[in-house]
């Protein structure tokens, strides 16, 4: 049974994300006294919408022991998310990203790997307790692949179901995906999956089926600004439309995954949980709510 102040662990790379829209900025990545950064990265930001959505939120990433690194731990205890497993690396910095944001679609580029790609299994072993009492594990495949594998295997070890988002898919080997519970990809992401193209709604059908016959609990793959498909083990391939937002659509990705996880950890149905993520994405609202 779910409480109603859900509690869920976010596993993902933090970044100092410099962005600007049309275009990327470009800064210098080792200039850690710039404050022309933001504290980003889809797993910053999907932790933060769901402590703003009411959830009970814990971090697990790396950072540096530089400014950046402390202005994202900063940011995320002033909104409520639980910072204290966070790894700090004195020999990285915190990892650098530029952002450009074309018609709402979310392109990173990477401009200094950092902390994050030296990840250890440290986290997630001082917050084993934690761990044991949440209700969901969101990760996210832009850590390295050994501390991915070892993020799912550490949920399982508590029977906490995971969430994954391959924004980073060469991480997520076949193997792991029976291990998944949950699969959210946009088309990109699941194409890299399973080796060939996501065109239209008749190459994420086929790719749902491969995706259950790997053994994914269920997966759900994103047309970002036209919604979501969705299959489950022993169903049958769905469909849930974004609606047509006036003044413009803009997509988020990580509001849909911030959605999908406040709403499945509540005991949601999937297929509503869809819709209702779908819309949210569409519009980027992220609201306070109860179950």
């Amino acid at each position: 049974m779910y409480s109603n102040r859900a509690q869920i662990t976010v596993v993902g790379a933090a970044c100092a994300e410099f962005c600007s829209e049309g275009g990327i900025r470009t800064t210098n990545a080792a200039d850690s006294r710039s404050d022309s950064f933001l504290p980003g990265g889809m797993a910053v930001r999907v932790a933060l919408a769901l402590s703003r959505m009411g959830c009970r939120v814990f971090f697990l990433s790396c950072v540096g022991t530089d400014t950046m690194g402390a202005r994202i731990l900063t940011e995320l205890h002033k909104n409520r998310v639980n910072v204290d497993f966070v790894e700090r690396r004195r020999d990285e910095q915190t990892t650098v990203i530029a952002m450009k944001n074309f018609s709402g679609s979310e392109n990173f580029q990477i401009v200094s790997s950092g902390a994050s790609s030296v990840m250890s299994r440290a986290s997630l072993l001082s917050a084993r307790a934690m761990v044991s009492s949440c209700d969901l594990m969101v990760i996210l495949s832009d850590i390295p692949a050994e501390i991915f594998a070892f993020a799912i295997d550490v949920a399982h070890h508590f029977h906490v179901p995971v969430m994954v988002y391959p924004n980073q898919s060469e991480n997520v080997s076949r193997g792991i995906l029976m291990k998944i519970e949950i699969l959210v990809a946009d088309r990109t992401g699941a194409g890299s999956l399973i080796g060939s193209k996501v065109n239209d709604l008749n190459d994420t059908a086929a790719c749902l089926h491969l995706f259950m016959k790997h053994g994914v609990g269920a997966a759900l793959v994103v047309a970002a600004g036209s919604g979501v498909a969705g299959m489950m083990q022993g169903g049958e391939p769905f469909y849930a439309p974004a609606p047509r937002v006036s003044g413009g659509q803009v997509w988020e990705n990580s509001v849909l995954l911030s959605y999908l996880a406040r709403l499945l950890s509540g005991g949601v149905r999937m297929r509503d949980a869809c819709f209702i993520a779908s819309a949210a994405a569409a519009g980027k609202s992220v609201m306070s709510f109860e179950l």
